[in-house]
């Protein structure tokens, strides 16, 4: 009986193994395509989401930080990112619960969230790193546009904030 179940086992982690690889493929194949496209918004999440739905927070961290790696080897600019594709699988494979699956609010409450958190410690990496610029012609258009608004003499206060709080 401890045979079977081992051999259940094998083919259960062989079965993960190979689901990984493809969700890796996804990952990375997702994100060249939007980065061609230059799209406003970035694929390299999907695999990580559904391997992480499939096997859980480890299994969904495993292949979001593969995947950054292996981008990562093309394109150095990458390698930061690792940790948004590491907590985009813990958070999903946490948060998703097999008994919401049909619940579409819930997914979609969860994807939302997923995006919020996503946006800001890309953001913050973003702007530590590369004041700002990546080279994706939406982030960079945003970054210019920022700037534009924080330098324009339409917000005088943020031109010069300390005039505020000086004293007399």
């Amino acid at each position: 009986m401890e045979r079977a179940g081992r051999k259940g086992q094998e083919k259960a982690s062989t079965y993960a193994l190979v689901m990984v690889t493809i969700c890796v493929a996804v990952n990375i194949g997702c994100g060249y395509l939007a980065g061609k496209l230059s799209l406003p918004f970035w694929l390299d999440t999907i695999g990580t989401m559904a391997a992480a739905i499939a096997f859980g927070p480890a299994i969904g961290g495993f292949t979001g930080t593969v995947s950054s790696l292996l981008m990562g080897l093309f394109n150095l600019q990458n390698l930061p990112f690792v940790p948004i594709s590491i907590v985009t699988g813990v958070m999903i494979g946490l948060l998703y619960r097999r008994n919401t699956a049909n619940d579409r609010l819930a997914i979609v409450t969860l994807a939302m969230v997923n995006g919020l958190v996503s946006a800001v410690i890309s953001t913050l990496l973003v702007s530590y790193l590369y004041k700002g610029y990546t080279g994706n012609v939406w982030g960079d258009a945003l970054q210019d546009m920022l700037e534009n608004l924080v330098n324009s003499s339409s917000i005088p206060c943020w031109q010069n904030c300390s005039s505020i709080f000086r004293t007399v």
